[in-house]
């Protein structure tokens, strides 16, 4: 089971990954215990968005999501219990 965060972006203009309605709530359902879940699809992108016209856009909210990973396991690490947070959708 996974229980850590989660962070899924796909690309606008994707043709390798489906990202369909009925896909993202599968993906939802099979990662219902994650601490967070965040699916994003990025405008304007391609399958690589890292090379893409918002590839800076996108590694930003990498590091965000991130960043806030990090804070987690700082709480996790102060203490045994750590509330479950709503998923998050930008």
């Amino acid at each position: 089971m996974i229980s850590i965060p989660v962070r899924l972006t796909f690309a606008e203009y994707e043709r390798y990954w489906t990202f369909d309605k009925a896909s993202i709530e599968e993906i939802r359902r099979l990662l219902r215990n994650v601490r967070e879940l965040h699916i994003e699809i990025e405008p304007e992108a391609g399958h690589n968005i890292s090379l893409s016209w918002s590839a800076l856009s996108h590694h930003r909210k990498i590091l965000t999501f991130s960043d806030r990973c990090i804070g987690l396991q700082a709480a996790l690490s102060a203490s045994s219990t750590l509330p479950r947070k709503p998923p998050i959708d930008g």
